[in-house]
Protein backbone atom coordinates (compact mmCIF):
# COMPACT_ATOMS: atom_id res chain seq x y z
CA UNK A 1 0.00 0.00 0.00
CA UNK A 2 1.26 3.27 -1.02
CA UNK A 3 -0.23 6.20 1.32
CA UNK A 4 -0.07 9.86 0.11
CA UNK A 5 3.12 11.62 0.17
CA UNK A 6 5.13 8.64 0.36
CA UNK A 7 8.55 8.02 -1.57
CA UNK A 8 9.49 4.53 -3.05
CA UNK A 9 12.84 4.12 -2.86
CA UNK A 10 14.75 2.01 -6.25
CA UNK A 11 11.15 2.09 -7.42
CA UNK A 12 10.60 -0.28 -10.52
CA UNK A 13 7.66 0.57 -12.93
CA UNK A 14 7.91 -2.84 -14.26
CA UNK A 15 6.75 -4.99 -10.90
CA UNK A 16 3.97 -2.18 -10.44
CA UNK A 17 0.66 -4.49 -9.13
CA UNK A 18 -2.47 -3.54 -8.60
CA UNK A 19 -5.03 -4.89 -6.10
CA UNK A 20 -8.54 -4.24 -6.91
CA UNK A 21 -10.85 -3.76 -4.27
CA UNK A 22 -14.62 -3.60 -3.64
CA UNK A 23 -13.99 0.50 -3.78
CA UNK A 24 -13.68 -0.09 -7.21
CA UNK A 25 -16.84 -2.20 -7.75
CA UNK A 26 -18.46 -1.15 -11.56
CA UNK A 27 -15.81 1.58 -11.99
CA UNK A 28 -13.95 1.03 -15.82
CA UNK A 29 -10.50 3.30 -14.68
CA UNK A 30 -8.72 3.97 -11.72
CA UNK A 31 -6.20 6.63 -11.73
CA UNK A 32 -3.20 8.15 -9.27
CA UNK A 33 -1.26 11.23 -9.74
CA UNK A 34 2.54 10.29 -9.11
CA UNK A 35 6.29 12.43 -9.03
CA UNK A 36 9.63 11.77 -8.82
CA UNK A 37 12.33 12.38 -6.72
CA UNK A 38 16.42 12.98 -8.71
CA UNK A 39 19.10 12.15 -7.14
CA UNK A 40 20.03 15.51 -5.95
CA UNK A 41 16.81 15.12 -3.52
CA UNK A 42 14.47 17.27 -5.93
CA UNK A 43 10.97 16.71 -6.61
CA UNK A 44 8.99 16.97 -9.81
CA UNK A 45 7.13 19.67 -10.43
CA UNK A 46 4.53 18.53 -12.52
CA UNK A 47 3.35 15.49 -11.17
CA UNK A 48 1.81 13.23 -13.99
CA UNK A 49 -1.21 11.45 -13.34
CA UNK A 50 -1.57 7.72 -14.26
CA UNK A 51 -4.41 5.90 -15.64
CA UNK A 52 -5.67 2.52 -15.88
CA UNK A 53 -8.40 1.36 -17.89
CA UNK A 54 -10.57 -1.56 -18.62
CA UNK A 55 -13.30 -2.38 -20.99
CA UNK A 56 -15.99 -3.51 -18.57
CA UNK A 57 -16.96 -3.24 -14.96
CA UNK A 58 -15.26 -5.87 -12.97
CA UNK A 59 -17.04 -8.52 -12.30
CA UNK A 60 -16.50 -9.82 -8.81
CA UNK A 61 -16.35 -8.60 -5.63
CA UNK A 62 -14.30 -9.89 -2.73
CA UNK A 63 -11.77 -12.16 -4.16
CA UNK A 64 -9.62 -13.89 -1.58
CA UNK A 65 -7.08 -16.79 -3.23
CA UNK A 66 -4.31 -18.96 -1.22
CA UNK A 67 -2.24 -21.97 -2.99
CA UNK A 68 -0.32 -24.38 -1.32
CA UNK A 69 2.50 -26.42 -2.56
CA UNK A 70 2.42 -30.06 -1.82
CA UNK A 71 5.80 -31.40 -1.12
CA UNK A 72 4.96 -34.62 -2.72
CA UNK A 73 4.54 -34.36 -6.06
CA UNK A 74 5.45 -31.00 -6.31
CA UNK A 75 1.78 -29.68 -7.40
CA UNK A 76 -0.37 -26.99 -6.26
CA UNK A 77 -3.75 -26.16 -5.13
CA UNK A 78 -5.45 -22.61 -5.41
CA UNK A 79 -8.40 -21.91 -3.93
CA UNK A 80 -10.50 -18.74 -3.66
CA UNK A 81 -13.61 -17.91 -3.39
CA UNK A 82 -15.61 -14.28 -4.18
CA UNK A 83 -18.38 -12.35 -2.17
CA UNK A 84 -20.19 -11.85 -5.26
CA UNK A 85 -20.00 -12.13 -9.29
CA UNK A 86 -21.93 -10.37 -12.01
CA UNK A 87 -22.07 -11.81 -15.21
CA UNK A 88 -19.48 -14.44 -14.93
CA UNK A 89 -19.58 -17.83 -16.28
CA UNK A 90 -16.12 -18.92 -15.68
CA UNK A 91 -12.54 -18.32 -14.21
CA UNK A 92 -9.16 -19.24 -16.23
CA UNK A 93 -6.50 -19.46 -14.03
CA UNK A 94 -2.99 -18.69 -15.44
CA UNK A 95 0.66 -18.31 -14.37
CA UNK A 96 3.71 -16.39 -14.99
CA UNK A 97 6.99 -16.93 -14.31
CA UNK A 98 7.92 -12.75 -15.52
CA UNK A 99 4.89 -11.64 -14.70
CA UNK A 100 4.63 -10.16 -18.32
CA UNK A 101 3.56 -12.99 -20.08
CA UNK A 102 0.71 -15.59 -18.62
CA UNK A 103 -0.11 -19.01 -19.72
CA UNK A 104 -3.50 -21.01 -19.09
CA UNK A 105 -2.76 -23.81 -16.71
CA UNK A 106 -5.85 -25.97 -16.92
CA UNK A 107 -9.47 -26.01 -17.85
CA UNK A 108 -11.85 -23.03 -17.19
CA UNK A 109 -13.41 -23.52 -13.67
CA UNK A 110 -17.10 -22.77 -13.76
CA UNK A 111 -18.04 -19.70 -11.35
CA UNK A 112 -20.58 -19.72 -8.66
Amino acid sequence: MVNNGQTINNFNANLLQLKVTAATLGNISISFRYSFVDAAVMKDPSPATYTLVWLIPLPAVGLTASASLNENDKNVTIKWSTLSEQNTSYFYVERSTDNVSFQTTGNKVQAA
